[in-house]
């Protein structure tokens, strides 16, 4: 939201970018392109819904947890939620590279002074927290433009490990990239290894059917992935009988 005395309709642009890391770093971006200069007012809600999986997905479960009060902390704010098992989870959002904020409860507000045709930027990063886990001070996150270059250089090595196609029309040769684009974000890191995530949002989770038949699919393009699908299967092949899980010796 942002409030203005003097902005006329459509002068201030909102731009919002993401990239991600160890957290997620946001940026928020607003631009004067009026031949006035503008002030306003932006703020901005933060809220975490701690929603499993099937309420993702629109089931209504019988027994949630408890949003316990956010919590302030030096650079920023924590959301907190106490499960049904008793372990808390937490969002926690620092403030990087910003102009001074103001805080009410969950509500951040930053005035912004903007000359013509000038921009000024808000971000943040964006840390969750399972228990006791640790999570970084916000002085060792990257701002948005050193997570960018970290995560294309990072795209630019996996891609070179693939095969390359090429073809005539720029139409198939966009839909190439966004293919070999989907898979990488699709990686996702376990204790054991890389895994393949059966989708995202809904299924970021080790699918082991699912694994195996994109690394048969892919084997010709990226056989380094295969590779990886067959390694974290490996590593948590069944060591033992168990009716309630369905684990049996051997059984992936």
């Amino acid at each position: 939201n942002y409030k203005s005395k003097n902005a006329a309709e459509e002068t201030l642009l909102i731009e919002r970018d993401l990239a991600i890391g160890d957290a997620l770093v946001e940026r928020l971006s607003v631009s004067n392109y009026s031949t006035q200069a503008q002030s306003a007012d932006l703020s901005i809600d933060f809220l975490a819904d701690f929603s499993d999986m099937f309420e993702v997905r629109g089931q209504k479960r019988k027994k949630r947890g408890t949003m316990l009060p956010e919590e302030r902390t030096v650079d920023g704010i924590k959301l907190v939620y106490q499960g049904v098992d008793g372990v808390n989870m937490a969002t926690k959002i620092s403030t990087l590279n910003s102009p001074p904020l103001t805080w009410n409860g969950n509500k951040a507000t930053v005035h912004l002074d903007l000359a013509p045709g000038k921009s000024a930027a808000i971000e943040f990063g964006i840390q969750t927290q399972l228990g006791d886990e640790k999570l970084l001070d916000a002085k060792s996150l990257p701002t948005y433009t050193e997570q960018l270059t970290i995560d294309r250089r990072n795209y630019d090595t996996w891609r070179k490990e693939c095969a390359s196609i090429t073809t005539g029309d720029p139409v198939l040769n966009q839909l190439i990239d966004r293919a070999y684009r989907d898979l990488y974000i699709l990686r996702q890191p376990t204790p054991k290894g890389w895994c393949i995530s059966a989708g995202l949002p809904w299924f970021a989770v080790a699918f082991g059917r699912d694994e195996l038949v994109t690394g048969l699919q892919t084997l010709p393009l990226m056989p380094n992935l295969s590779r990886d699908v067959l390694t974290v299967l490996a590593n948590y092949q069944g060591t033992k009988e168990d009716k309630f899980t369905e684990e049996r010796k051997g059984k992936i």
